[in-house]
């Protein structure tokens, strides 16, 4: 995976476009091969640092965890794919935006309706 461009592909994924980026890495759509379905892939660039080990090991236990959840506003996850420079947590892509994005359009707080639906 190159910085500063989009990758073609993570693992088999086709990578289609960058969603956003976070504090471990970057996020971004794409689509299974085969069945053509729509994916968000979340990335994190393994590096030589000390603590590589460490993050790499909070990561797995992120998948794995979220992995376990089964629930409308988190998405299911499908695949973990690990290279020689990153980790990736393939998930179902829910469209809608952020709760970030939700708040700008709001111009404040959620409406408690939708604030206790989430």
């Amino acid at each position: 995976m190159s910085r500063g461009r989009n990758p073609t592909h993570i693992g088999t994924y086709e990578v289609t476009d960058r969603l956003g980026t976070g504090g471990m890495g970057v996020v971004y759509a794409g689509t299974h091969p085969t069945l053509r379905r729509p994916v968000a892939i979340k990335t994190r660039r393994r590096s030589g640092d000390p603590s590589e080990s460490l993050q790499f090991e909070r990561f797995l236990q992120g998948a794995v965890l979220q992995a376990e959840l089964d629930h409308p506003y988190i998405s299911r996850v499908y695949d973990y794919v690990v290279t020689d420079d990153l980790q990736a947590l393939v998930m179902e892509y829910l469209g809608g935006g952020s709760v970030e994005d939700w708040l700008a359009e709001a111009g404040g707080p959620l409406p408690i309706s939708v604030a206790i639906e989430i």
